[in-house]
């Protein structure tokens, strides 16, 4: 992407933006705190009210992420291309999938090391996110498993990078230093899944696909790496 180019779409998101993100992001996770609670419910019923919560959830950011687009498009006229940064659709999301692959097998060893130190410390082994094992608990009906998976992979990696770098790392990275703007960026995304043996890799591949995106200029790029290291998750969890 050119730099004058990026300048000027990056320039169009504000700080009343930043600052809803911020808003949702809170929203979101007092949602995930909810879903923890539900989540030690194992009956039928409660496994398919706490499998709608979580297909809620995770089109929340959804929604919000495409009334900023619809948004900057009708008060500015820039195209969803030009909004999203993409130059060569088929080559980022080709580029993006392989490096995503490659974040998320880079990142099993810090998983590791984390759960090592996670089991030491609080004297059991952590949990998989509320959403893992609302997906994949045998009561939960077939279809909000696939539908779930289905969200994870697609448009909610979509709409996590249109607000946490899109926009967040927009606005923070023409009022602070750019290391600032990675860091913050970083660290809601990871606090954003409520699950505190994930944070540290969260915050790793958080800080990665920020720095993808500042280099690159482009959300397809970095969606298509989240999309891909979701997808390798949900297959290990299967696996497992």
């Amino acid at each position: 992407m050119k730099p004058h180019a990026e300048n000027r779409t990056a320039s169009v998101w504000t700080e009343a933006d930043a600052i809803f993100v911020v808003f949702i992001t809170l929203l979101m996770m007092s949602g995930g705190i909810l879903g923890n609670i539900l989540g030690t419910l194992a009956d039928t019923n409660q496994s398919l009210k706490l499998g709608f919560s979580n297909i809620i959830s995770l089109c929340m950011p959804v929604a919000v992420a495409l009334m900023f687009l619809f948004k900057k498009h009708i008060e500015t006229g820039f195209t969803l291309r030009s909004l999203l940064g993409i130059t060569s659709p088929l080559s980022e999301v080709a580029k993006g999938f392989v490096f995503g692959i490659f974040i998320a097998v880079s990142a099993l060893p810090l998983t590791y090391l984390v759960g090592v130190m996670y089991t030491k410390y609080f004297t059991h082994t952590p949990e998989a996110q509320t959403i893992m094992l609302s997906i994949f608990n045998k009561s939960t009906p077939l279809w909000i498993s696939i539908t779930a998976s289905v969200i994870i992979v697609t448009i909610a990696p979509f709409a996590e990078e249109v607000m946490y770098r899109g926009i967040l790392v927009s606005v923070l990275g023409h009022c602070h230093s750019k290391v600032f703007s990675v860091v913050s960026s970083a660290l809601f995304f990871s606090l954003l899944h409520m699950h505190l043996p994930a944070a540290p890799t969260l915050f790793f591949v958080g800080v990665v696909f920020t720095v993808a995106h500042i280099s690159s200029g482009s959300i397809l790029l970095v969606t298509a790496m989240h999309a891909a290291f979701n997808l390798f998750n949900l297959a290990i969890s299967l696996l497992l």
